[in-house]
């Protein structure tokens, strides 16, 4: 006797799983309210057709409780098959309309027992005929008459029987149920097991009882249900080939991935329960993603682990997408001859798409950090604040290839002396590497009657009229109309601007700044050719001089 029958529930209360269906047939049992038709759908292997004896036997026997006692002629009869009020019809091989004739007859007779009941599993495979001749007993059954329909797919059940009935929807047994049952069972016969080998297994029975208890069977072989032994038996990827082939995608690496694949084929393993497992993972690490804990999945400590170290490093749109491109794929495998290609050219596009999402993000990024005013200046790149009120206008013609629309539009900020200045005037180099031999000189070292370099035939040097500060004076005499602006007491280059001079106060020279705007301006149409240097406000003291050459060049 196989596995699953000779551990066949024999009362509820032994049944695995399905609590709410228990609860609803204990309480029809308790009303004594029984239904001339049920309906019990669900997914092969949870339990319809033992569930359904089970009935049965509660109806007809002696005890009259919510669970057959087994002791009574009625429960041994149902038992052994010899009972002439329980009767099971296999739908499958008996779905003609003389096979339901012959149930419609048999339901004529009177019962013996409590209850006469009809068994009619995987009902969804009559015919169209039986059905139309089932519906009238249906309708109006004779009396303590009970049909128990057992089907997989309710949707191949016509409506009209389905209205007739109440229905009972198994659903899928919960893989812990499944775990622990079979650790149970183990326990009892004695035989020693590793807990990942029967999660294994709870996991590759799909939620079905009976297939579980299939799988678990030929192990009883061995002295001990090992966890490598499951996984070459059953064909079961490696939790370490999937999370291979997985994190290869995620670095981009298609020769990682594709090697994988290869090395399935080289082992003999079947690429469709590989996809299906690869397939399997990614949902695992959906679900952990979206805040379900890893602890509450089936599968071994190492499997879990793994997982965690993957979804570290994934997120939910990339796994979405591989998903989908597998799924695609693993839909169409057994239409196709040449399986390894087709998931190797899938795994190929799942990188490619991969590395496209990482560019992608990356841009993203640096757009949101320039939004957001962070820089994406490298680290060892450390701009220095400087701010150079200073403007110094040098005309000359011997300058004469420097484009003024080269200026940068950013402009000068005045400075005053609180600001105070990043380095010191007497850090600038006596010396620049200047075409003309323009020879450049702090102010603390510019002497009076000190000759202009013969490179600059004229000049102009505008400075705040606010300071007192040394002023480069030219080559040819310039009058006190020009200085007038001046306060009394500047120094310029060959004198000092005579006390006679009129002075003006701050409210009169800002209204002739234009003025001397003006006469700069003269100046610079008759040189003909003009340059501007200004001391840029984001050159660092450091930098100063070279960037200050460049300026000039």
């Amino acid at each position: 006797m196989s596995l699953y029958n000779e551990l066949r529930p024999w009362s509820l209360s032994e049944v695995q799983g399905q609590d709410t269906i228990k609860a609803q047939l204990k309480g029809m049992f308790l009303s004594k309210k029984v239904p001339n038709a049920m309906l019990f759908n669900g997914p092969r292997g949870t339990g319809k057709t033992t569930v359904a004896r089970i009935v049965a036997r509660t109806l007809n026997c002696e005890s009259g409780g919510m669970e057959p006692c087994g002791e009574c002629q009625q429960c041994k009869d149902i038992l052994n098959g010899s009972s002439l009020d329980v009767i099971e019809l296999d739908a499958a091989s008996n779905n003609k309309v003389e096979d339901v004739r012959g149930i419609i007859e048999k339901a004529q007779y009177i019962s013996s027992s409590n209850y006469k009941v009809f068994i009619l599993d995987e009902v969804h495979m009559f015919s169209q005929g039986a059905w139309n001749a089932l519906l009238k007993i249906i309708e109006e059954p004779p009396k303590n008459v009970v049909f128990i329909m057992c089907t997989t797919e309710e949707h191949k059940v016509p409506k009209t029987i389905i209205s007739r009935a109440r229905r009972f929807n198994f659903e899928t047994i919960s893989l812990d149920v499944i775990s622990d049952y079979l650790m149970q069972v183990c326990n009892e016969h004695g035989k020693a097991y590793d807990v990942d080998a029967i999660k294994l297994i709870a996991a590759a029975s799909d939620g079905g009882m009976r297939d579980a208890l299939s799988i678990l069977e030929p192990f009883y072989d061995d002295d001990c249900i090992t966890t490598s032994v499951v996984t070459e038996t059953l064909g079961i990827t490696p939790e370490k080939a999937i999370f291979d082939l997985l994190f290869s995608i995620e670095k981009g690496d298609v020769a990682g991935a594709i090697s994988v694949v290869r090395d399935a084929v080289t082992k003999g393993k079947n690429l469709q329960v590989m996809l299906k497992s690869i397939i399997s993972t990614l949902t695992d690490a959906l679900f952990v993603i979206n805040g379900a804990s890893v602890e509450t999945l089936i599968n071994t400590d190492s499997y879990r682990k793994l997982l965690l170290s993957y979804v570290g490093n994934v997120d939910a749109d990339s796994v979405l997408k591989l998903s989908k491109s597998l799924s695609d794929v693993y839909g169409v495998l057994a239409k196709v001859p040449d399986s390894e290609f087709l998931i190797e050219t899938a795994l190929i596009r799942a990188v490619n798409d991969m590395a496209s999402q990482i560019s992608l993000k990356e841009i993203e990024r640096r757009v949101s950090d320039l939004e957001k005013g962070v820089s994406s200046m490298p680290v060892d790149v450390k701009p220095v604040d400087v701010q150079v009120g200073n403007v110094v206008n040098i005309a000359t013609k011997e300058v004469s290839s420097y484009d003024t629309s080269e200026e940068p539009a950013g402009g000068f900020a005045p400075i005053s002396e609180s600001d105070g200045l990043p380095f010191e005037l007497d850090e600038i180099p006596d010396e620049l590497p200047i075409d003309g031999d323009l020879s450049v000189k702090t102010v603390s070292e510019m002497q009076v009657n000190e000759p202009v370099p013969q490179s600059v035939s004229e000049s102009v040097v505008d400075v705040p009229s606010d300071s007192n500060t040394a002023i480069a004076d030219t080559s040819n005499t310039i009058s006190d109309d020009l200085l007038s602006h001046l306060p009394a007491g500047t120094k310029v280059l060959g004198g000092v601007v005579s006390a006679t001079v009129e002075t003006r106060n701050e409210s009169d020279i800002k209204a002739d700044e234009n003025v001397v705007n003006d006469l700069a301006g003269e100046v610079k149409e008759e040189v003909g050719e003009t340059a501007m240097f200004k001391a840029d406000e984001e050159i660092p003291a450091f930098g100063f001089a070279n960037s200050f050459s460049g300026w000039l060049q």
